[in-house]
């Protein structure tokens, strides 16, 4: 038996648009991190890669259909974002990724 949570997202993406979509994507992303970093702070290793790897393909989804023509800045970013975390820039200081520090700046510089 689905639990009624996942029963739930798999009809919303059913019929979603591909604004929804992305929309869908952005947010599984944000609670991936958020359980990342908890798992940060609680020294659990497993869910920590779990979580990470998880945004990856969500972030890897989310860079697929990337139009840099069309979406300037913002696909720019997004693609650094992508390719930071694919080339293991996930360096630790005090509990932090590199890739953590690049979001709280903003994105890269």
């Amino acid at each position: 038996m689905t639990d009624p949570r996942t029963a739930y997202r798999e009809n919303d993406v059913g019929g979603a648009t591909s604004v929804r979509l992305v929309v869908l994507l952005y947010d599984q992303l944000i609670q991936d991190l958020i359980r990342a970093a908890h798992a940060i702070e609680q020294n659990d290793i497993e869910l920590r890669t779990k979580m990470l790897n998880h945004a990856i393909l969500v972030i890897a989804h989310l860079q697929s259909p990337l139009d840099f023509a069309k979406g300037g800045k913002v696909a720019q970013d997004l693609n650094y974002f992508v390719q930071s975390l694919q080339t293991g820039d996930q360096s630790a200081d005090h509990g932090r990724t590199s890739v953590t520090r690049s979001v709280d700046r903003g994105g890269p510089r």
